[in-house]
C-alpha cells in the first residue's frame, strides 16, 4: 500500500491512474477509448487527492483548497478533450481528414498534459513518503543540459559552459528531470523577447548549472514559498501548480546538491543547483 505522508493511498486507485494513463497512450485504442482512459485517470486523480490531509502533510492547509487546485489543472485539458471527441462523434461523416487529424491532435496533446501532472502528483506522494529511490551514476551534465534545451520549443534557449567540466554523481532520469523543470519555468516567466541562458560551471568540488531570464523576477514577499508544493504565487502563470520547483529542489537534494535562486523583482530570475563530481571525474570538452 502506498503512503502519502501518513496518509494510506488506497492501491487500487494508484493502479487506475496509472493503467488509465497506460490504455489511453496505446496505438492501437481507438480515439474514443483513449479519451475514455484519460477521463477515468483524471476522476481517479481528483478521489486520490480528495482524502483529508494529515497534519504535517506536504499539502496545503486544507483539503478544499488542494482539490480546488488540482480540479483546475484538469479542466482545460479535459474540455479539450471533450469538445474534440463531440465534434468528432457528431461530425465524423462531414469532417475533412485535415481537420479529423487536428482534432485528435488537440485531444492527444491534452492526455500529455494531464499524463504530465498524474506522474508529477504520484512523484510527489513518493517524496512524501519518503520512498524515492535515486540511482547513483557518473551523469554527462553538460549533454542533459543540452539535450533538454533542444527539447523545448517556442523559446530562445542560449547554452554556455567552461571548458572541462567533471561528470556529476547522481541519477540520470532525475537530473535530466530538474533540468527540465527548470528550464520550463523559466521559458514560462521570460518576456517573449528575450533569450533563457543555462550555463555550467565547475566548483571545488562539482558542477553548478544557472538558468537565467529576464522576465517578472520573484516579488520579495512570495520568495520563501517558492519550493512549496503547490504554491499560489502572484507573479506566475494562471496554469502553474507550483510543483516543478518542488519537485526540482527534492530531487537535488536527494541527490546530495543544493539548489537556490537570485532575483531581481520586476527584472529577472536566476535559479540554480549544484551536484557533487562523480567520484571518478570525466572532463567534457567544450562543445561548439
Amino acid at each position: 500500500m502506498a503512503r502519502w505522508g501518513s496518509r494510506a493511498v488506497d492501491g487500487s486507485i494508484v493502479g487506475g491512474l496509472v493503467l488509465s494513463f497506460i490504455f489511453a497512450a496505446r496505438p492501437r485504442t481507438n480515439f474514443l477509448g483513449r479519451a475514455l482512459g484519460v477521463a477515468t485517470a483524471a476522476a481517479a486523480g481528483v478521489r486520490l487527492l480528495g482524502r483529508p490531509p494529515a497534519a504535517g502533510e506536504l499539502s496545503p492547509a486544507n483539503n478544499s483548497t488542494l482539490v480546488s487546485v488540482v480540479a483546475h489543472e484538469i479542466r482545460a485539458p479535459l474540455a479539450a478533450i471533450r469538445g474534440a471527441v463531440a465534434l468528432l462523434d457528431e461530425h465524423d461523416a462531414t469532417l475533412e481528414a485535415t481537420r479529423r487529424v487536428e482534432l485528435m491532435h488537440v485531444a492527444l496533446d491534452a492526455t500529455k498534459q494531464l499524463g504530465h501532472l498524474v506522474d508529477d502528483l504520484l512523484l510527489i506522494s513518493r517524496i512524501a513518503g519518503r520512498r524515492l529511490a535515486v540511482e547513483r551514476s557518473a551523469v554527462d551534465l553538460v549533454a542533459v543540459v543540452h539535450d533538454a534545451a533542444n527539447a523545448e520549443i517556442g523559446h530562445a534557449i542560449a547554452v554556455v559552459e567552461q571548458d572541462g567540466v567533471p561528470h556529476v554523481s547522481g541519477d540520470p532520469l532525475r537530473v535530466r528531470q530538474v533540468v527540465t523543470n527548470l528550464l520550463s519555468n523559466a521559458v514560462a516567466n521570460a518576456t517573449e523577447a528575450s533569450i533563457v541562458l543555462a550555463s555550467i560551471t565547475r566548483q571545488d568540488d562539482g558542477v553548478r548549472v544557472t538558468i537565467y531570464n529576464e522576465g517578472r523576477g520573484i516579488a520579495p514577499e512570495e520568495q520563501s514559498r517558492l519550493f512549496l508544493p503547490f504554491a499560489s504565487l502572484s507573479e506566475r502563470r494562471v496554469d502553474s501548480t507550483g510543483l516543478g520547483l518542488y519537485i526540482a529542489k527534492e530531487l537535488v537534494e536527494a541527490m546530495g546538491g543544493t539548489i537556490g535562486f537570485d532575483s531581481q523583482p520586476g527584472r529577472n530570475a536566476a535559479f540554480w543547483f549544484s551536484l557533487k563530481a562523480a567520484a571518478t571525474p570525466n572532463a567534457h570538452p567544450k562543445l561548439r
